[in-house]
């Protein structure tokens, strides 16, 4: 048991600095106390993960949303993540949360249009809400998308030419 506490201690640290260089706030590392979750949270978690998610489900899916400008339809940037869990042709966002934003449904969204799926499930795993997503007008919602990421550069969405 003390060898398993000392590499779950030493994994949490590990993934506290990570998160500190990626965010570039050192709070992380001196403000958060391992663990995350205490053995009943995490128990908890699993069976609720259990009631719709399986260990084989498709984790961690990459995809990616190209934007290119009108005027001769080239990839300009792109908007590239990772879905936590594609099954049946659903994406499920998983957040473990007090509260869901925003930015967590436009997240789900944004995986949903990467990969051409017509439904996201956008799931706080802390207290066990869940939210069906499904985008109505996907050139609206693109539109918008290109026109926030960009501060304006880009008014509309283009589809970028293929090569």
């Amino acid at each position: 048991m003390y060898t398993k506490e000392i590499q779950e201690s030493s994994l949490d640290q590990k993934i506290l600095f990570l998160v500190s260089l990626e965010t570039k706030q050192k709070r992380y590392r001196t403000q958060v106390i391992p663990p995350f979750v205490n053995e009943e949270q995490s128990a908890l978690i699993i069976d609720r993960l259990k009631t719709r998610l399986n260990k084989d489900e498709k984790a961690q899916v990459e995809c990616r949303i190209d934007f290119s400008d009108q005027e001769n339809g080239e990839v300009k940037f792109f908007a590239k993540g990772f879905a936590d869990v594609v099954k049946d042709n659903i994406v499920y966002e998983l957040k473990f949360v007090s509260e869901l934003t925003h930015e967590h449904f436009l997240q789900c969204a944004c995986y949903m249009v990467a990969m051409n799926l017509q439904k996201g499930i956008l799931w706080n795993t802390r207290d066990n809400t869940s939210y069906e997503i499904e985008i109505p007008e996907r050139k609206v919602f693109l539109n918008a998308v290109a026109k926030a990421v960009t501060k304006g550069a880009i008014e509309n969405y283009y589809v970028p030419v293929e090569k």
